[in-house]
């Protein structure tokens, strides 16, 4: 004769199963809805990254004579902008190659 608990325990297996498949599903919707939303958020961030400042072209502009300390430090300063956003670029393409997997 079958125990009576062996019922319940079916049962309650049977539950569970069909409670993470229900989860598992639901945990799939809700990580595709965060890539999605991360890549947007994602997208605009590299959309509004300015285009890197021509250094030949800015440099040209100012004769050896007319360059001061302070020129000299805006010239530093484009060149560690064009770093900094070059380094935001690489970032964010590999960000979104790991959200493609």
């Amino acid at each position: 004769m079958a125990h009576p608990r062996n019922g319940r325990l079916k049962s309650s297996a049977r539950s569970t199963a069909v409670l993470l498949a229900s989860c598992h599903s639901t945990v799939a919707i809700y990580s595709r809805c965060m890539r999605t939303q991360i890549k947007t958020i994602l997208d605009d961030i590299v959309s509004t990254l300015p285009d890197p400042f021509s250094m030949q072209e800015i440099q040209a502009k100012v004769p050896l004579e007319e360059r001061t300390p302070y020129v000299i430090v805006a010239f530093q300063e484009c060149e560690r902008m064009n770093g900094l956003t070059s380094e935001m670029r690489r970032t964010l393409k590999e960000l979104n190659l790991g959200l493609k997997v």
